[in-house]
């Protein structure tokens, strides 16, 4: 599939700029993930609506792990991530593990 790639968590970091939870100082990802809850859902939604490629989902999905993958998704989602730099139009990225 064209549209698709993986990333590694070193690479996601270095080329989209994941920004540091602010509301909880031990946030899980390298504390950059998002609660799904409260002000730390609001602060992604707000994101989401300034741009929407600039956000992530934690999920626990098909595959062995967790992983990050690109855009706003509800179903088995862990928590979210919101990047300083937009992911490729109309690219699927899946972030996993080294």
């Amino acid at each position: 599939m064209d549209n698709y790639k993986t990333v590694t968590w070193e690479q996601f970091v270095e080329t989209y700029k994941p920004i540091e939870n602010t509301f909880e100082t031990n946030a899980p990802l390298d504390g950059y993930m998002l609660e799904i809850y409260g002000a730390e859902l609001d602060y992604f939604r707000a994101a989401f609506v300034n741009d929407p490629a600039t956000v992530w989902t934690y999920v626990d999905g098909d595959s062995e792990y967790p992983i990050v993958t690109s855009g706003f998704h509800f179903v088995n989602r862990i928590g979210y991530v919101v990047t300083e730099l937009p992911a490729e139009a109309g690219m699927f990225i899946d972030v996993i593990e080294n």
